[in-house]
């Protein structure tokens, strides 16, 4: 978040990371001596030419809508290219190394990576998951403290483990209070709990659908009414200071096509749906768990009244905290230099939001 995000014919490839403990720092150290062979200007760029910005992400409905901004030519004055890749490694690579000046994270996971070197800052809000994500758990399970004592299913240092945590201190437990089998993935989760070897798992669509639907289990707490899963755009530190225009074009135009997504038009999610290379039907299907980040999520997470901390740095120091205690990440206490609220501002300034 070296992992290997799984893959299922029914959902798209992870747009989260699975097993994120080991690889960062080597991918923090390539990155940083690949700065070197960096041009001054990006391929095609010149002074009569759109200003060139990239942008990393992985298969997920989330991510869609910067299709969308392409096509209708949203991210007016910048030519914005997107790379689509499912593995974590390489897109954080591309990230670090400024190949890449935008990438995807959940904001845990950018708190986690941030304590092993990671920076970027949080421009935007893309979406939350509404429901694709939860803990299954076999009958006979009525309530979260029911867990205490039994074999729990879960990724560790991802967002699974910090959901698990969340649901765990709701109910007065902690994880040394479960018995934890840690597996790779999520979708190695919900194996393990058909299998039949776990009491319960810390899984993501289609399997909490299918595990219910089968009566092998049931939905003990879902991210519909949980919400801590929040995914977000980062841009690099050298992008912002060196960029901001770019900065402010691609989070301006994001967020007309998340407008649009209000008022869809016939072909909305067909482009969608093919810039992640889905059927449409499968895109829309897989867009049920989503609540996509429109201007009003936005304002609620990233514009705040003046002295109050925005609700995304709040969860950013909330996962810090847990990284820390469960002895995974140096996750830093300040949560200052990886949110960045102005591009936000300018854009609901702009359209009369504030």
């Amino acid at each position: 978040m070296a992992q290997t995000d799984s893959e299922s014919p029914a959902r798209p490839k992870a747009r989260r990371p699975a097993a994120i403990l080991v690889g960062i720092a080597a991918v923090v150290a390539l990155a940083a001596a690949a700065l070197f062979l960096l041009p001054v200007l990006r391929d095609g760029e010149g002074p009569d030419q759109p200003q060139q910005t990239r942008v990393g992400i992985a298969t997920w409905p989330g991510f869609a809508p910067v299709f969308l901004a392409q096509n209708r030519g949203y991210f007016e004055g910048v030519n914005v290219s997107v790379d689509v890749l499912d593995d974590f490694t390489a897109r954080q690579a591309a990230f670090v190394s400024q190949q890449h000046d935008f990438t995807i994270y959940t904001i845990d996971s950018l708190a986690f990576d941030a304590g092993k070197g990671v920076r970027g800052a949080i421009v935007l809000i893309l979406d939350r998951s509404n429901g694709s994500d939860g803990i299954v758990v076999r009958h006979g399970i009525d309530q979260v403290a029911d867990l205490r004592g039994m074999r729990v299913a879960y990724t560790r240092g991802s967002p699974a483990h910090f959901l698990l945590v969340n649901v765990l201190r709701g109910a007065g437990l902690t994880i040394r209070d479960i018995r934890t089998v840690e597996v790779d993935d999520p979708t190695r989760a919900a194996e393990a709990f058909l299998a039949g070897s776990v009491d319960a798992a810390v899984t993501w669509e289609p399997y909490l659908g299918q595990i219910t639907r089968q009566e092998r289990g049931r939905v003990l707490v879902s991210s519909r009414t949980l919400d801590r899963i929040v995914d977000v755009l980062v841009a690099s530190p050298r992008v912002i200071r060196d960029r901001p225009e770019i900065v402010q074009a691609v989070v301006s135009g994001w967020m007309r096509a998340l407008d649009e997504l209000g008022q869809p038009r016939q072909d909305t999610y067909r482009i969608m749906a093919a810039g992640l290379g889905l059927p449409e039907a499968e895109f829309q299907t897989n867009s049920e768990g989503v609540l996509f980040g429109n201007r009003q999520m936005n304002q609620d997470w990233l514009n705040s009244p003046p002295g109050q901390a925005t609700r995304a740095h709040q969860l950013f120091r909330e996962a810090a905290a847990i990284w820390r205690e469960e002895g995974l990440s140096e996750s830093p206490e300040s949560s200052g230099p990886f949110v960045d609220n102005r591009f936000v501002i300018e854009e609901l300034r702009r359209a009369g939001g504030e």
